[in-house]
């Protein structure tokens, strides 16, 4: 929202203002895109519950009794699909160790934006019509280890294309420089994706050994419980499994941005854009993740604020 009002603003003044007579440019730009589908809290602090397998308490007799599993032993607690990064980083320091965080590549996703677009000036005006595409290159990626054994290991993917058109304002500032402002409609494609295993039954049953009692209780990952009469797994867990979510549909765009003209007649420019998108599609399935939800639909966030350089080419 603050950037929609900074480009809001910015529109409005360069309105009011002159421009120099331009043509025609093909314009290419590379820029970058934090907090891909707005997931950063998501990965870092709230992780997500699975709603398809509460959990409760573990002890070391049902473990013993159940082989290697937990039954529902005392009130249930929903068992987490995506474990907070938080959590296992404390956790790492209160077990010294014997639980083990490795978030060198986690937090918020980062993605790299590669626009290219055609774009036709006037006096003091500029229509715009290109293609924006942006992929994950940072962050989401989370392992953690129990006793030396990995037990969870999920990675988060994202890409988006993007088709903006713009109308806009430009103003010039001295003699080869000028910003502008514009505001339009998108078409979109785009999502996340999720892949990788969560077999919390691994760091419950290292967790529950004389070594290390009860640093992890219960509710600790998507594992398999099994039934102490009849020995038959009520759930199974997330193992080397992959779901993807892509939402499509109509957004807005706002852009502001500065640039400089060169000799040649080229120019190399500086743009901040803003993305308005959205929606909440079922899974584009290329696996199932059955704890996700029982039916997998998920709301995806392609908004955000991508900051682009580039080169115009004149035309």
């Amino acid at each position: 929202m603050k950037h929609a009002k900074l480009m809001a603003l910015g529109l409005f003044a360069v309105a009011f203002t002159t421009a120099q007579a331009e043509g025609a440019y093909l314009g290419f730009g590379l820029g970058l895109q934090f907090d891909l589908a707005g997931l950063g809290k998501t990965i870092t602090v709230d992780g997500l519950d699975s709603p398809t397998s509460p959990a409760g308490d573990c002890t070391t007799s049902t473990y013993q009794t159940n082989g290697g599993f937990c039954t529902v032993t005392g009130i249930p607690v929903r068992q987490k699909l995506i474990e907070p990064e938080n959590k296992y980083i404390a956790l790492e320091k209160i077990s010294g160790g014997w639980t083990n965080i490795d978030n060198s590549n986690g937090g918020p996703m980062v993605g790299a934006a590669l626009k290219v677009f055609y774009e036709k000036n006037w006096d003091n005006t500029f229509v715009r019509g290109g293609v924006n595409y942006t992929k994950k290159i940072k962050g989401g990626h989370t392992k953690i280890s129990t006793g030396g054994v990995e037990w969870y290991n999920l990675n988060f993917g994202y890409q988006s294309l993007v088709v903006p058109l713009y109308y806009g304002f430009k103003t010039s500032v001295g003699e080869t420089s000028s910003v502008y402002a514009g505001g339009g409609i998108n078409w979109f494609r785009g999502g996340f994706s999720l892949e990788g295993s969560n077999m919390g039954s691994i760091a419950n049953a290292l967790n529950n050994a004389p070594q290390s009692p009860t640093l992890i209780r219960g509710g600790s990952g998507v594992y398999s419980t099994v039934d102490a009469t009849t020995g038959v797994a009520t759930h199974r867990g997330v193992v080397y499994d992959r779901i993807a979510f892509r939402a499509s549909g109509i957004g807005f765009n706002f852009l502001i941005g500065v640039e400089k003209k060169l000799a040649s007649g080229d120019k190399l420019f500086f743009e901040f854009e803003h993305i308005i998108s959205g929606g909440q599609p079922h899974a584009y399935t290329e696996g199932a993740i059955a704890a996700f939800a029982p039916v997998v639909s998920y709301p995806q966030n392609l908004s955000g604020t991508v900051y682009t350089f580039g080169y115009k080419m004149a035309m």
